[in-house]
């Protein structure tokens, strides 16, 4: 599910789940989070390159029939835990995103440091169309990234974005025609893994401080967690999953 290949100081791992738009499931997201930890301590990696297998999407997001109904803390979970440990890897983490780039692939590529992007990529958040409320942890890093309004223009209309409107609202911070992705990508690698490890290492690990020093409360994660509970325990969720395998629109009843 996971390939890994190395080039000295750069390690590149791509999502190998052509066939399903390489969506992200509980078990590809254990490997990861299992190959971020041995990474992190092996020493020689000082940057890595996440991309998706073939030339259709990055990610498609989570795999619709992963998607338990009644209790979707486990599933939720095992994702947080899978980007957290991408987030929270020593060293600078790049997102090669070509073509679509949706729902747990979008916040997978927002949880890399650098994301640098096709002219044929698509952006989005479809869990309004599903019937699903995102965990916090996910929410904050969208706002950590643009802000607010962007998030809640995300979330509330699960519009897809051009590359060029992802640009615009900072989403990415490369935009390059299709024949130099690679070419871009590789030279950010190159010129990261080129420079101080412990500086690099350490502002990367500063920043990430600086931005998570206002944390939640117990009582209050819990609280939001339950709206998360709700939602996948709900008639609505169902539906968004029964909709979206007959290609159709959903008819939420808000129950």
């Amino acid at each position: 599910m996971l390939l890994v290949a190395r080039e000295g100081h750069i390690v590149t791992i791509t999502i190998n789940r052509p066939q399903a738009r390489n969506s992200l499931h509980p078990e590809l997201l254990r490997q990861m989070a299992t190959l971020f930890g041995e990474l992190s301590g092996d020493g020689e990696t000082r940057c890595v390159v996440i991309r998706g297998a073939g030339d259709k999407a990055f990610s498609a997001g989570y795999d619709i029939s992963s998607i338990p109904d009644g209790d979707g803390r486990p599933s939720q979970d095992i994702l947080r835990r899978a980007l957290c440990a991408v987030a929270e890897f020593p060293f600078p983490v790049i997102a090669m995103i070509q073509g679509f780039c949706i729902g747990g692939g979008f916040e997978l590529a927002v949880s890399c440091d650098i994301r640098v992007a096709a002219e044929n990529s698509r952006f989005g958040m479809p869990p309004a169309k599903l019937g699903v409320v995102y965990h916090p942890s996910g929410l904050l890093r969208f706002i950590n990234l643009v802000g607010v309004g962007w998030t809640k223009y995300l979330f509330f209309t699960g519009r897809q974005l051009t590359a060029r409107q992802a640009k615009e609202a900072g989403l990415i911070e490369e935009l390059v025609p299709v024949e130099e992705l690679e070419e871009t990508a590789y030279g950010i690698a190159r010129e990261i893994a080129e420079n101080a490890p412990l500086s690099v290492s350490g502002t990367k690990q500063t920043l990430n401080a600086l931005l998570n020093y206002q944390s939640l409360s117990f009582s209050e994660v819990d609280r939001l967690m339950s709206l998360v509970d709700g939602c996948f325990a709900s008639e609505d969720l169902k539906e968004g999953k029964r909709a979206f395998a007959e290609k159709r629109k959903p008819v939420f009843r808000g129950r």
